[in-house]
């Protein structure tokens, strides 16, 4: 899991749209602005506690501390009309991700030999 992943978020059919409370000319307001941004995380470090496997099932734990930074990338007013776009910068933040996985393989438990007719199966030797 040490990948770097990215999220686009606004990049749809229309961009996000948010409330975005700054002060106009002294008195606060609360416009509604679209938005477009993207998100990078980094994996800073990674552990894994276990990994087991068997033949029919295997389960995992990873805790990973992270840094991600969201950029804005497009800003726009919706409401109300004519007003200033407000100034966005880019955010950084950390974080801790702790994952178990566990999976159970059907039919995996034989091998994938289920109703075999090999010569050592009890249908051939006549048991």
């Amino acid at each position: 899991m040490a990948d770097i992943a990215a999220a686009f978020f606004g990049y749809g059919k229309e961009e996000d749209r948010m409330f975005i409370p700054y002060p106009a000319g002294g008195a606060p307001d609360v416009p509604i602005v679209a938005l477009r941004s993207v998100q990078l995380e980094f994996p800073v470090v990674e552990y894994r506690p276990f990994r087991t496997f068997s033949m029919d099932q295997s389960s995992s734990m990873i805790v990973q501390l992270y840094t991600a930074v969201d950029i804005p990338t497009k800003i726009s007013m919706l409401t109300p009309p004519g007003a200033a776009v407000p100034e966005t910068q880019s955010t950084w933040t950390i974080g801790l991700r702790v994952a178990f996985d566990c999976r159970y393989y059907l039919g995996s438990g034989t091998g994938g030999h289920r109703g075999a007719t090999g010569p050592t199966s009890p249908a051939v030797r006549g048991l």
